[in-house]
């Protein structure tokens, strides 16, 4: 059998790796970088692993990203608008782009919420985060006021 190329990997030869967003209310958690690891460039596919009271990501919507999330194990909730909505293992949802309405998820647990989480990378892409009052650019990781 021949040897597997780069872009074959299995799961447990991909190592995690840790996040925390410095600006609160941020993201904190670990991130298994599947399609990155396998060479996606295009297209980003990642486990995210939130811990218990901790949250995904700042809360945000993005320009250009259309976004996929699966909720693999757990629970959490996933706040869009103003509104809260609670998860459990085999729910899904997509956020597109351009949405103009913030997300985020948050582990209201006592147990890890591993998630995958798709999206469509654009260089061109802008996260607006209204909680902040800032947009981020992804192009040159550049921050602004809203």
């Amino acid at each position: 059998m021949p040897e597997r190329p780069n872009f074959i990997k299995h799961f447990s030869d991909i190592e995690a790796r840790t996040y925390e967003q410095t600006d609160p209310p941020g993201g904190k958690g670990s991130s298994i970088a599947l399609s990155y690891t396998t060479g996606g460039s295009k297209l980003s596919a990642d486990i995210l692993i939130v811990g218990p009271g901790d949250v995904l990501s700042h809360f945000h919507w993005h320009t250009k990203w259309e976004e996929f999330f699966y909720i693999l194990r757990g629970e959490c909730s996933v706040r869009v608008g103003d509104s809260i909505y609670p998860l459990a293992e085999g729910d899904v949802m997509t956020f597109p782009a351009d949405m103009g309405e913030g997300h985020q998820f948050v582990n209201d647990s006592s147990a890890d919420v591993w998630i995958l989480a798709v999206d469509s990378h654009d260089a061109d892409d802008e996260a607006h985060r209204p909680d902040l009052g800032t947009i981020w650019r992804r192009s040159d990781r550049s921050v602004r006021p809203a």
